[in-house]
């Protein structure tokens, strides 16, 4: 990987090479041919007269695209605590008019482009321009590479420019609109964080035989988004102890809907009285109150959230739960 920085009257610009596979460009490729585009976006935030393409992007399409799972953009996402805003794919003729604006005004918005062609030679031009506050002067144009990743203060002037007439193919750009926790935004848009966790490699010898007992409870059970009911539980219990939740809670989150939900009916008996010599008293209690919606504390909030997030789609109204859950964690904090 290669990294390069500059910087324009202090706010910087940081271009990244070689961060991206060719497994990962040839799959967000394909995505970008298969889009489907409107005229809608415009070459400029605040000007509507000058149309281009463009093709919206939820946060669940994100996810699914593996963008976020590269190292170098996981890394950004960690270690700043981003959080991702707008997210979309413009696509770029040779007849497309592009002029210098701004992203934002306000400190702590970042904007990131991936250059998503896979072949494109220099002579086919469709450089991003960055110029100084007084748009005097044009500082930096960077060459459109392909997989290259251009992350920039979106406080700086700059503008794309159009591919060449001879170009044998459009121009391709995946462009997030990031937070950091500065943003007056950043607590508006899912905490993008919270989908990175890793499955557990130790465990408790309560842990294993509540593992144990659950994989054996939910056999040939069935869940949402193709996976089975015990890899959503397992899920779940996965996320909260990434997050450093206690014993506790954890095996309530791997119990959670055991024994029915609202929305999730379990057609099996369950012996109550083992399950709760199993994970013990407190954690039994937090299952009943997750069972009946009686979300009454942190603990089960967190469990509802780690939920929810295991479940995530892109439904609209998902996304709001988790933001205001989230907002209520935090606030606890």
């Amino acid at each position: 990987m290669k990294l390069r920085k500059e910087s324009i009257d202090d706010k910087d610009i940081v271009i990244y090479d070689d961060a991206f596979s060719g497994s990962e460009k040839y799959k967000l490729m394909c995505m970008f041919y298969e889009d489907s585009y409107t005229v809608n976006r415009t070459s400029a935030p605040f000007d509507n007269t000058k149309p281009t393409l463009k093709s919206n992007w939820s946060i669940a399409k994100l996810l699914g695209s593996g963008f976020l799972e590269n190292p170098i953009i996981k890394d950004l996402i960690l270690k700043n605590d981003l959080r991702v805003g707008d997210v979309y794919v413009n696509l770029s003729t040779a007849s497309d008019l592009h002029i210098y604006h701004i992203d934002s005004d306000e400190e702590g918005n970042m904007t990131a482009l991936y250059y998503g062609n896979t072949d494109w030679k220099v002579e086919w031009e469709g450089e991003t321009h960055f110029t100084d506050n007084d748009l005097n002067d044009t500082k930096l144009s960077c060459g459109f590479v392909p997989g290259r990743l251009v992350l920039f203060d979106g406080r700086i002037p700059h503008k794309s420019s159009s591919p060449t007439v001879t170009a044998d193919d459009y121009r391709y750009v995946l462009t997030l609109k990031l937070y950091t926790p500065t943003n007056s935004h950043y607590k508006d848009v899912l905490a993008i964080r919270d989908f990175y966790y890793t499955k557990p490699d130790t465990f408790t010898e309560k842990e294993e035989n509540a593992i144990s007992k659950i994989k054996e409870l939910t056999q040939g059970m069935t869940h949402a988004n193709g996976k089975t009911f015990f890899e959503h539980l397992y899920d779940v219990y996965s996320r909260l102890k990434s997050w450093g939740c206690n014993e506790d809670v954890c095996l309530a989150g791997l119990y959670h809907s055991i024994l029915g939900t609202e929305t999730y009916k379990v057609d099996k008996s369950i012996d109550e009285n083992e399950i709760k010599n199993i994970v013990g008293d407190y954690s039994f209690e937090l299952i009943n109150k997750f069972s009946a919606n009686n979300i009454d504390n942190r603990d089960l909030l967190i469990i509802q959230y780690a939920n929810l997030l295991d479940q995530y789609t892109g439904q609209k109204e998902t996304e709001e739960t988790l933001i205001e859950i989230k907002k209520i964690l935090e606030m606890e904090n």
